[in-house]
């Protein structure tokens, strides 16, 4: 009975290397805040990858809604902050065991056959992290199939330089990540949000420059009007001010080679044109949401 057992383990256990040989264990960090309207959106999209070597890792931001008990439905794993976004990333980091770390948001869709895309990228290629492609969630309003035509012309561009470009990698080798996220000070991880994600880039850039590229990876939920789209980048510029003073000079320079890039390289055609008012006003509401007065 003991040699029988033993066998049987030992097929168990060499059938299941197989399986698992090419398939990397995808770990998917997503930080939370209030995310009730869309998380659930986010996780069936994961749930419903026919790759199943994956793990969600949530880190809620002391949410008031339902989203952690949503949450509960796809995942044990779900840890609580009170610093930023950059701490939630951390604590995620931290927390994760998969060789692989991808970026998820609530407002994200993930396409079916995603991770099978993102480990035949990793496996075929030598690459540290990969930009994934994000289209607009079946667009119906004007100004959410103009959106879906500037993020179009962004991945078409791929530039990946994250001092000239917005594009950024949303999976990233776990060994990457922890080689800078330790210096990251708790001033900065209790204050970043939306430059989390390009600080990330940056330091990772610093360190290696394989990055790799897959289609067709995120579809994300858009603001409907153009009322709506100003009010969001009136935050993101309330957001961006509360950091002055607080990023250091080679952040805060990166940021401005960005936008000087993408004003000096914008191209005449029909697209641009139909793309011009989105970015206008993403640039007008962030421009007044920064010389807003800040809350004491």
């Amino acid at each position: 009975m003991s040699v029988f057992f033993f066998i049987k383990t030992y097929k168990d256990k060499f059938r299941s290397i197989l399986m698992d040989k090419g398939k990397p264990l995808i770990s998917v960090n997503l930080p939370t805040y209030n995310g009730e309207a869309t998380i659930r959106d986010a996780l069936e999209s994961v749930k419903r990858q026919n790759y199943k070597n994956y793990e969600i890792v949530i880190v809620d931001h002391y949410s008031k809604d339902r989203t952690i008990d949503i949450a509960k439905e796809y995942t044990k794993k779900i840890y609580f902050d009170k610093g930023r976004l950059l701490s939630s990333r951390k604590i995620g980091l931290q927390k994760s065991k998969g060789e692989l770390i991808l970026f998820l948001s609530c407002d994200q869709i993930l396409s079916p056959g995603a991770f099978e895309r993102i480990a035949k990228e990793f496996n075929e290629k030598d690459i540290d992290m990969a930009v994934t492609e994000e289209r607009s969630h079946n667009p119906k309003t004007w100004v959410e199939k103009m959106t879906d035509i500037d993020r179009k012309i962004v991945h078409e561009e791929f530039i990946i330089d994250p001092c000239k470009s917005v594009l950024l990698p949303s999976v990233f080798k776990k060994e990457l990540l922890m080689k800078f996220y330790h210096k990251f000070g708790q001033k900065l991880l209790d204050t970043v949000t939306i430059h989390d994600h390009a600080i990330t880039y940056y330091e990772a850039w610093k360190i290696s420059q394989k990055v790799g590229v897959v289609r067709n990876v995120y579809y994300h939920q858009e603001p409907k009007s153009m009322r709506e789209l100003f009010s969001h980048y009136v935050s993101w510029g309330k957001r961006s001010h509360a950091v002055d003073g607080i990023l250091s000079k080679e952040y805060d320079e990166m940021f401005k080679s960005k936008m000087r890039y993408r004003l000096k390289n914008i191209k005449i055609s029909k697209d641009s044109l139909y793309r011009a008012p989105i970015i206008l006003a993403k640039g007008l509401g962030f421009s007044i949401g920064r010389h807003m007065p800040q809350k004491k």
